[in-house]
């Protein structure tokens, strides 16, 4: 009966051990990525940076088939910068706006700019937008990396004749307006 029982504590244990090394060793919970937009009214431009967390980004492109590589050797590769570029674009959609119902069709031209891999892990990305004209306000689409992690927040800032305003994107919320008045 001792054994059994020294058995079952050694299995229990093992189990427990087991279980907290998984969690230790887990990848992390939440998922963030932010864009910062400047809106240059006198100029009719938009500039942003989009920062994103490389690993995270690098696992969804390479799991979508978007990328063969690392991010960082895809960037060596025309064909395989121009679909991490369309990525982003399809999933980061900014539109002038009359209201938060109402969208212009067209949706502005996102220049790609560049990129630079941060020693932070993170990576940003550079656009721009030329000829843009802002109605009342921005509609904004921002749902990248939210299908393959649930979990993802993104998050912008934008900065408009010195006034920032910020919003959050989340799984149930990926389309918001901001108002420029």
């Amino acid at each position: 009966m001792k054994k059994s029982a020294d058995h079952f504590l050694g299995k229990l244990t093992t189990s427990i051990c087991f279980v907290f090394l998984c969690s230790i060793f887990q990848a992390h919970d939440s998922y963030f990525s932010f864009a910062e937009i400047e809106y240059i009214a006198e100029k009719e431009k938009i500039e942003i940076t989009l920062v994103i967390t490389a690993h995270d980004f690098e696992d969804y492109l390479r799991k979508s088939k978007k990328i063969s590589s690392t991010l960082e050797n895809a960037f060596t590769d025309s064909l395989e910068t121009n679909l991490i570029c369309n990525e982003i674009k399809n999933h980061f959609i900014l539109k002038s706006a009359l209201n938060s119902t109402h969208i212009a069709a067209e949706e502005f031209k996102l220049i790609y700019d560049g990129y630079q891999l941060l020693l932070n892990g993170n990576i940003e990305f550079y656009f721009s937008a030329d000829n843009v004209s802002i109605q009342k306000g921005i509609s904004i689409q921002f749902d990248l990396m939210m299908d393959y992690f649930p979990l993802q927040q993104n998050k912008i800032t934008l900065t408009y004749l010195d006034k920032k305003r910020t919003c959050v994107f989340l799984y149930n919320s990926r389309n918001q307006f901001i108002e420029i008045n």
